[in-house]
């Protein structure tokens, strides 16, 4: 079985209006609207852009909204960071519908895992962008 495309049809990722690139998806989480990609073969949801479907390999993969609130899924608090990024932060792993997406959790705020997080805003550090969550 094939992942390419039958002759005339195009993947969903192969139409640059609507594939979801890392400035696209960029943009999104800036403005508070999370972004991911659903897979039309597998139906697996990821949080992030890719040019495939992690699980199945598929190229068959379209955009869609996630939601702005969800749960911890895991989390880790970070006692030594790199640079000039603070300490005693947490990262988590979130459930944001069918699909997880690391973020930062606000400043001052603790989390615990099943705990109810909502997206905030966006933190960035050397170029690269992650979602911000405070606990609800």
């Amino acid at each position: 079985m094939s992942n390419r495309p039958e002759q005339g049809q195009r993947a969903a990722s192969d139409d640059e209006s609507e594939r979801l690139t890392h400035e696209r998806w960029t943009r999104a989480l800036e403005a508070g609207e999370p972004m991911g990609l659903s897979c039309g073969d597998c139906g697996y949801v990821t949080g992030t852009p890719k040019a495939a479907c992690v699980r199945c390999g598929s190229r068959d993969v379209s955009t869609v909204s996630l939601p702005t609130s969800g749960t911890v899924y895991t989390k880790s608090t970070i006692e030594i960071a790199p640079g000039n990024q603070g300490r005693g932060y947490q990262i988590a792993l979130i459930d944001l519908g069918d699909a997880r997406m690391l973020g930062r959790i606000a400043d001052g705020d603790h989390v615990e895992i099943d705990d109810t997080v909502e997206l905030t805003g966006t933190y960035e550090y050397d170029g690269d962008i992650v979602g911000v969550f405070e606990a609800r």
